[in-house]
């Protein structure tokens, strides 16, 4: 475990380090050694957690600067360099970033699509603030898509390869309980997410799932001291060893029951902590 979290703290002042996507020699190799009973699953499919989750993606897989852009957008907004709330000017932003205008726009207009940026006519970018309902519909789904997931992934845990590549994921995520980034937790809990997708075999559910905007309620509460955050590696152990025993109901009641316990914490937030409702 010290090994596999070296590896990921070495790489943590370059974006998106954990390369998920990448070849095996990118990746922390004695994790690979452990398990060379890895099918494809494991090497392949796990970085298509880039394509579907904002600011998780390897930058090789996109060199185009608008996309660039976007990913160090997010970046910042992982790392507090930019807030809920907060504006973002194109002038400011392709000063900082040395990009061109059409590149900070195009990018900025990939954020909104994904939800992240909000584009008001007269005023501009700024990064989306939800509104204390919005973060709480945000749960709600969230809960019972994560409960279904872990479920399918129980009832298909028994196919080739299933078992090692969760181990895997696994390891990475409890390595990277020690590192100080948001940004780098959040790789390796989308990287275990993805592989759990994977073994469940549902693609709408990978569709849908990572389309939830859940990330935005991690950054915009990211001041307060969450008990959900503060317990969240218990309770991933909790999932971990319920799908690998294949124990489909309890699975599903744990994974729902993390993102449920958000709700809780949600309800004892400041009124200042949200957007005014619409």
């Amino acid at each position: 475990m010290a090994t596999a979290a070296a590896n990921l703290g070495r790489g943590a002042s370059r974006p998106n380090t954990i390369h998920i996507g990448a070849a095996p020699e990118h990746r922390a190799p004695e994790l690979w050694r452990r398990a060379p009973t890895c099918t494809r699953m494991t090497r392949t499919s796990i970085g298509a957690i880039a394509r579907d989750v904002p600011g998780t993606a390897d930058y090789r897989m996109s060199v185009s600067p608008h996309d660039i852009l976007a990913r160090h957008i997010m970046d910042g907004l992982y790392e507090g360099r930019f807030s809920p709330g907060q504006r973002l000017i194109e002038a400011d932003l392709m000063e900082r970033y040395q990009a061109s205008r059409g590149a900070v726009r195009e990018a900025l207009s990939r954020l909104e699509a994904a939800g992240v940026v909000q584009i008001t006519r007269n005023k501009g970018a700024s990064i989306r603030m939800l509104s204390r309902r919005a973060a709480r519909n945000i749960i709600v789904v969230s809960e019972v898509l994560n409960g279904l997931m872990a479920r399918l992934a129980a009832e298909n845990i028994d196919q080739p390869g299933a078992r090692a590549a969760l181990r895997n994921a696994y390891e990475l995520l409890q390595a990277s309980r020690d590192l100080a980034g948001l940004r780098d937790r959040v790789q390796a809990r989308n990287a275990y997410y993805r592989v759990l997708i994977d073994i469940g075999g549902n693609r709408e559910l990978a569709r849908v799932l990572p389309n939830t905007d859940l990330h935005l309620t991690r950054t915009q509460f990211r001041q307060y001291d969450f008990e959900y955050e503060r317990e969240r590696f218990d309770l991933y152990r909790d999932l971990h060893d319920a799908v690998l025993r294949g124990d489909a109901q309890a699975a599903e009641a744990i994974g729902r029951a993390r993102t449920r316990r958000l709700l809780g914490d949600l309800d004892g937030l400041p009124d200042d902590a949200f957007a005014p409702e619409d």
